[in-house]
């Protein structure tokens, strides 16, 4: 919860809950792939593209490529005492909108 915006109280309350979903799912990983990450410049993205890698119980021993998984969009702000970027927002892109529900969008 350290990278999202503590004082985004919605989006501090969507994280929490996709977390007890994926616990919930026994989905043993989550991670965010920014693709090219390192050649994007964050003084002028504000909304970056990332694709969200994901298994249940036991995770393949190769890694995907980068731009595989689930595609979402992270808006990111300059926050914080030391001016770190911290996630102030979370979506779909509309070109690429997944079959819904998604399992952890199961209440």
């Amino acid at each position: 919860m350290a990278a999202v915006a503590p004082e985004d109280s919605k989006l501090v309350e969507h994280y929490h809950a996709l977390y007890r979903q994926l616990r919930g799912l026994h989905v043993t990983r989550w991670d965010y792939t920014f693709g090219n990450a390192p050649t994007f410049d964050m003084a002028a993205a504000r909304r970056v593209p990332v694709g969200v890698q994901y298994c249940f119980a036991s995770c393949p021993a190769a890694a995907a490529p980068p731009d595989a998984g689930l595609p979402l969009l992270l808006d990111f702000e300059r926050r914080g005492p030391e001016g770190q970027y911290l996630i102030a927002g979370i979506s779909t892109p509309q070109d690429s909108e997944p079959a819904r529900p998604l399992p952890w969008e199961h209440a």
